[in-house]
């Protein structure tokens, strides 16, 4: 059996009863470092085990374990990253001036 991925790891360390009925953002950069192709490997095995999408380069868009995954990985790869929890989803209703 191989090693296991910083990614794995991290999913591992999440509580498995942890739930939230919320969306999650998490906004990170790496001011100091460039992010490694680690770093977007591990990003993309948390996405596919843990749900979430990228919304930019550097803003996912998720489930509670998802965000605490991502937020966790990228401190780890030396970034900064801050959490937001979104309470309610606005749906986009345009109406145009006749």
């Amino acid at each position: 059996m191989g090693r296991k991925s910083r990614a794995q790891k991290i999913i591992d360390s999440i509580e498995k009863d942890i739930e939230s009925e919320f969306q999650y953002l998490i906004v990170y950069d790496f001011r100091k470092i460039q992010a490694t192709n680690r770093f977007w490997t591990n990003l993309n095995e948390i996405i596919g085990r843990l749900g979430g999408e990228m919304l930019q380069y550097s803003v996912y868009f998720g489930p509670i374990k998802g965000a605490i995954a991502v937020h966790d990985l990228v401190e780890g790869y030396g970034g900064e990253a801050a959490g937001f929890v979104i309470l309610k989803n606005f749906e986009r209703r345009y109406v145009r001036n006749s």
